[in-house]
């Protein structure tokens, strides 16, 4: 875990940042004390300027100001300068995300600030070339299975047909009911399974995830039944065993 976080150590840094006070103890090449974050990678080598690495701020500074050669970079480094207000007390570290300075940690602002804003990898299972979310092979076996557990005469195997046909998909309640439990335990394996090959590299044979399926309908209808919920009876009459 200690290997984990020492290599996440550069995206850390973008989060942090020197507040300017005294400047004796912030160094001018290697502490983010500027929005350009660590000097020595925004302006490469400093020997450019002339500056040691062990160079702090109070040692480039004086009451008459600051003096630098000129260059693009430089020139933004200086404008930024300029508008240093200082006081008194020492260089302070503070955490900091998309400008503002947080007063606690937050992973979700952390997330979705080094997050890509569209996962190809994500895009391309979902959303690309049209994928047929019915056509994976585990739902095709749970949808083909509908007709003969509750005697319908047919199940859409197109998805957005699928949902359309849903609602009224039986004029039984507890039927409708039964039904949709299914659905839901197929969509919450299907979704299990997505993330076992995405982040895992690994696949089960869909006759494995047919039975996780059933066991979660049959794990469901037996906490009702211990509950004591009326509607326990009544789902447990349908087979829940994989088809």
């Amino acid at each position: 875990m200690f290997r984990k976080i020492l290599s996440l150590r550069h995206k850390a840094l973008s989060f942090i940042r020197i507040e300017v006070r005294s400047r004796d103890s912030t160094f001018f090449w290697w502490d983010p004390w500027t929005p350009f974050g660590i000097l020595r990678e925004f302006l490469g080598s400093e020997t450019s300027l002339g500056i040691p690495s062990s160079e702090t701020l109070a040692d480039l500074s004086s009451g008459n100001g600051w003096t630098f050669p000129n260059t693009e970079n430089q020139v933004l480094l200086l404008s930024y300068i300029t508008t240093l207000h200082l006081t008194t007390g020492s260089d302070q570290a503070v955490w900091s995300v998309n400008g503002p300075k947080c007063k606690n940690f937050c992973t979700k602002h952390v997330f979705n600030a080094i997050r890509r804003s569209m996962p190809q990898k994500h895009r391309f299972l979902w959303c690309g070339i049209r994928l047929q979310f019915l056509g994976i092979q585990p739902l095709l076996v749970v949808w083909r299975s509908m007709p003969r557990r509750f005697h319908l005469p047919s199940v859409p195997l197109v998805w957005a047909d699928f949902l359309l046909w849903l609602p009224n998909a039986h004029s039984d309640s507890m039927v409708k009911l039964a039904i949709l439990q299914v659905w839901q335990a197929a969509i919450y394996e299907l979704w299990k399974e997505r993330n076992r090959w995405l982040h895992d590299s690994l696949t089960l044979p869909h006759v494995h995830i047919m039975r996780y399926i059933s066991a979660t309908l049959r794990d469901k209808c037996s906490a009702l039944l211990s509950l004591g919920h009326p509607l326990g009876p009544r789902l447990a009459q349908f087979c829940f065993d994989p088809p």
